[in-house]
């Protein structure tokens, strides 16, 4: 089930049926429609959820969107994140260092390009590999993207882990502030 995550004054979420009809839920609440576990093959018959956060107000403006994935192994949620394509405005890939940027990586970007043109990669787990390690990894990203698609999009290192706030800062300056 694609989410779509914006500002709001208050914390709430909405739960969208494909009939129409729609509820409020806690946000806690959000596994019950959008997990596999909890909700298979979307028997619920869920449109999307959309939720608001007090927290994004720095990003008023921007709608975040989670989709299950292009690359799923189970192809209704493949089907749901294509249905979803044509809205897209910018695209935000999550690639992980280990390994670096797949061929499905790039073919998957390669079809976003179709949508969109503008694309980024955010590079996860930068914690895992010291720093000459990450310029490395960062070089062969970006050498595979120059020589696989028409246009290189931006390459962001990322990691939750305390210690790597830098990476957020990073993203959200020149990233975010770009699609707005």
């Amino acid at each position: 089930v694609v989410t779509e995550i914006r500002y709001g004054v208050q914390e709430k979420a909405r739960v969208h049926f494909r009939d129409g009809r729609n509820h409020e839920i806690a946000v806690d609440r959000i596994g019950a429609y959008i997990s596999e576990k909890e909700n298979p093959e979307n028997t619920r018959q869920v449109a999307r959820i959309t939720v608001a956060l007090p927290e994004l107000r720095r990003f008023r403006g921007l709608k975040f969107v989670d989709t299950p994935g292009l690359e799923s192994a189970l192809s209704h949620n493949t089907q749901a994140s294509l249905d979803w394509l044509p809205n897209v405005g910018f695209a935000l890939v999550a690639v992980s260092v280990d390994p670096p940027l797949s061929q499905r990586d790039i073919d998957l970007l390669k079809s976003l390009y179709q949508y969109t043109p503008k694309v980024g990669i955010l590079l996860t787990k930068a914690d895992l590999l010291g720093k000459s390690e990450l310029v490395e990894v960062m070089g062969f990203v970006h050498a595979q993207l120059a020589k696989n698609l028409p246009a290189a999009p931006p390459v962001f290192p990322y990691s939750t882990k305390p210690g790597f706030e830098q990476f957020r800062h990073a993203l959200e300056s020149t990233l975010v502030m770009t699609v707005l």
